[in-house]
């Protein structure tokens, strides 16, 4: 500690000077606070850290464990099966990446029997009642145990299946199904003879797919057929060659492209050509004389109620008959119409239905490609253009074919570079 210093007092110049008055009071003043500001006992004591203080600021043990990590705490924030389980992806809402397997046929619902110890991860395959195996599809037992339910199918091979996951019992004789599942994928050998495949995907019901036509379509080439030419007479008649074969059963879109041509031999004003593509169904039981006037098709969908617009006709065989009613699938008909000849027919004999006829007579069609003009004897017309379709209940093995007419004998017609495309849009099996 320093020494300390002795200030002495202000001895003043002149006692009756006011300055000197003044700065010895200052000076006083200053003495006086040079003095005092030092730390004094009691002050020490005020501040200072005595066991009293450190006891009251003690962290003691009692809010030690308030604040400690404990396996109660611990379990409350513990990440556990159960929290794991309602936040995981399930199963069927994943699919491993695969290159898209090439098929001739789809992959359809399989059921059957298996035969298997417990541990086991090939199973006998017993028997089966409709489909196949395929890898990469869920198995689920029907009847029996032992089959964990996230087993799926990693080969097939004869009379056998290997999954990925070990029975947990014996397995005799105990039903199980498979199919495909949301995300599979196929290139489809929609006509092998020209190299057309189609892309398609398997979407479930549970994902928003379609029940009966769950295969939808991803891309590909279109069926095509084409024609360079053509005669109208005043009836309709099917082309030989603007036809496609529907190879699964769906909703299709086909797109008919052509250019009509018309010309006026006779002294008819108004003329024209036109036409259209037909919807395909057949005889669900036979027409069995030639003067009965209903017929029973497997699906009514394109037939126009009674009183629209437009009279329907349809191609049965080569008979044209006009479809006047309709009750379900029970169509009545009037028949040997323009210009055929009534027959009998076999059950499942094809029926081509012709939409939107305006006329008997003149059978101009306005649902399809139409060229009409006016004029007098030798006036010419032509017209091209596209028009497309969709067709939704085609049967797997129909054949929606283009028909053609012109308006009546007078006219004489022909279509040039006429083009018929066609695609899915969901399929089944």
């Amino acid at each position: 500690m320093s020494t300390p210093v002795t200030i002495t007092d202000l001895v003043l110049g002149n006692p009756n000077s006011t300055e000197d008055v003044k700065i010895k009071n200052n000076f006083a003043n200053i003495k006086t606070w040079i003095s005092s500001p030092g730390l004094g006992s009691d002050d020490i004591a005020s501040n200072a850290i005595t066991s009293a203080k450190i006891a009251d600021s003690a962290v003691d043990t009692a809010e030690i464990a308030a604040l400690a990590v404990t396996d109660s705490k611990l379990a409350v924030g513990a990440v556990t099966t159960d929290k794991i389980a309602s936040g995981v992806v399930p199963r069927g809402k994943m699919r491993p990446f695969a290159t898209p397997t090439y098929v001739t046929s789809l992959p359809t619902s399989w059921a059957g029997t298996l035969t298997a110890a417990s541990g086991a991860t090939t199973l006998t395959v017993a028997t089966t009642t409709s489909g196949s195996f395929t890898v990469g599809t869920l198995v689920s037992l029907v009847s029996g145990s032992g089959l964990p339910s996230d087993t799926i199918v990693t080969a097939v091979g004869s009379g056998t299946i290997t999954v990925n996951r070990a029975t947990t019992a014996a397995l005799s004789g105990a039903s199980a199904t498979a199919g495909p599942q949301s995300g599979d994928e196929v290139f489809y050998a929609a006509d092998s003879t020209n190299g057309i495949l189609w892309h398609l995907r398997y979407r479930s019901v549970a994902d928003g797919g379609n029940a009966t036509y769950p295969w939808e379509y991803v891309g590909g080439p279109q069926l095509t057929a084409s024609s360079t030419s053509g005669s109208p007479n005043q009836y309709w008649q099917k082309s030989g060659s603007l036809l496609v074969t529907v190879p699964l059963a769906g909703l299709y879109e086909f797109e008919l492209s052509a250019g009509l041509y018309a010309e006026n031999t006779g002294s008819t004003t108004n003329f024209g050509t036109s036409m259209t593509l037909t919807w395909p169904t057949k005889l669900t039981s036979a027409i069995a004389t030639t003067s009965a006037t209903s017929m029973v098709v497997t699906n009514a969908d394109a037939v126009r109620v009674a009183g629209s617009a437009y009279s329907t006709y349809a191609f049965v065989d080569s008979e044209i008959v006009k479809i006047t009613g309709r009750s379900g699938t029970t169509l009545t008909i009037t028949r040997a119409q323009l210009g055929s000849t009534a027959a009998t027919h076999a059950a499942n004999a094809p029926v081509y239905i012709i939409p939107g006829v305006d006329t008997a007579t003149t059978g101009i069609e306005h649902d399809g490609l139409t060229a009409v003009g006016y004029g007098a004897t030798g006036a010419k017309l032509w017209s091209g253009s596209t028009r497309k379709f969709r067709f939704t209940g085609l049967e797997a093995g129909s054949v929606p074919t283009v028909v053609f007419t012109n308006s009546n004998a007078n006219v004489t017609g022909a279509f040039a570079n006429a083009v018929l495309y066609a695609r899915p849009v969901r399929v089944s099996a």
